[in-house]
């Protein structure tokens, strides 16, 4: 392509000579040597135009030319600002999540086993069962069952009031309320006394007792016939599923509302450890063609300024 419009601008200079050397005097001599200036010029300028994104024109340091060269890491910081303000804000990420339906194809994909599709659910329920092994085997698990043990602590506690009464409807009838109000409170003390000396101590019975639970369902065929159960309650339940997509919607709000300058500074990064001269040239292969383009069409553009301009002229 490059070829091809420098061509096109050497053959309109050929023609130019020739027509250079007619009469002027002649009409069409003046129409043609105007068109063909205006398409010389029109050609040198988007010439010079498409050359000075990617490189010096002729090698000179001319200000303002070798523009991707010279501003890559201003580019990069740049494309990154724009990516996180149009397609990573919030609100396009929440809204392009509501829009998938997350939990309506999460129980498609798990209630049928022999799910078609690069991950099965057989490869996903391997991968779970060798994660959770490993974590309970090296014990990096027991953060998260403290972080668990503490919010069962605070659910108790956010919902007494509400556990109180229910407490009461079960209650038998000839029970008096201040014995069921005792009985219920050291209940419930003593539930949560117990959450809080499992998360206190590393060392706790019931906390072995938890890790062989989660050693015995960290098997592919336990985890896959779970994951195929919570697809059919996921199919079956419509409260479920807008539960999934609910917290699926607060969890990509979360994340891009407070690692926003994450994603900035992630391509901003990229950007800036590619190489200047390097970045140039796999810009310029990939927008090449247009851009000869443009400097095709310059050439003919020009032209027809030119004509247009000697038409307007010869009138006044």
């Amino acid at each position: 392509m490059k070829r091809r419009a420098t061509g096109l601008l050497v053959a309109f200079a050929v023609a130019f000579v020739a027509v250079a050397r007619l009469d002027q005097g002649a009409t069409w001599v003046g129409y043609a040597t105007a068109g063909l200036e205006g398409s010389l010029v029109g050609g040198l300028a988007d010439w010079f135009a498409v050359t000075a994104l990617f490189r010096h024109p002729l090698g000179l340091p001319i200000p303002h030319t070798a523009v991707i060269r010279e501003r890559k890491d201003q580019f990069g910081a740049t494309l990154g600002q724009f990516v996180q303000e149009n397609f990573l804000s919030a609100a396009v990420v929440t809204e392009r999540v509501r829009a998938a339906q997350l939990g309506r194809r999460l129980a498609e994909w798990l209630s049928r086993p022999e799910s078609p599709g690069v991950v099965d659910v057989s490869s996903v329920a391997e991968w779970v069962a060798d994660a959770v092994r490993t974590a309970v085997e090296e014990g990096r698990h027991q953060p998260a069952v403290t972080a668990l043990l503490r919010g069962a602590q605070t659910v108790l506690d956010d919902h007494r009031e509400e556990l109180r009464e229910r407490f009461g409807q079960e209650s038998p009838w000839w029970l008096p309320g201040p014995v069921e109000h005792r009985v219920f409170d050291r209940l419930m003390d003593g539930a949560r006394d117990l959450l809080g000396t499992i998360a206190d101590d590393p060392d706790h019975p019931l906390r072995h007792d938890i890790d062989g639970r989660l050693l015995a369902l960290a098997s592919p065929a336990e985890v896959a016939r779970l994951l195929h159960h919570l697809g059919e309650r996921l199919a079956a339940e419509d409260e479920l599923r807008a539960k999934v997509d609910e917290v699926a919607e607060r969890a990509v709000r979360y994340v891009a509302e407070h690692h926003h300058a994450e994603i900035t500074d992630l391509i901003a990064s990229t950007v800036a450890r590619w190489d200047g001269d390097e970045t140039s040239d796999k810009l310029e292969l990939l927008l090449g063609r247009d851009l000869q383009f443009i400097r095709i069409n310059g050439t003919i553009v020009g032209g027809l300024a030119g004509l247009a301009i000697h038409g307007l002229a010869t009138l006044l």
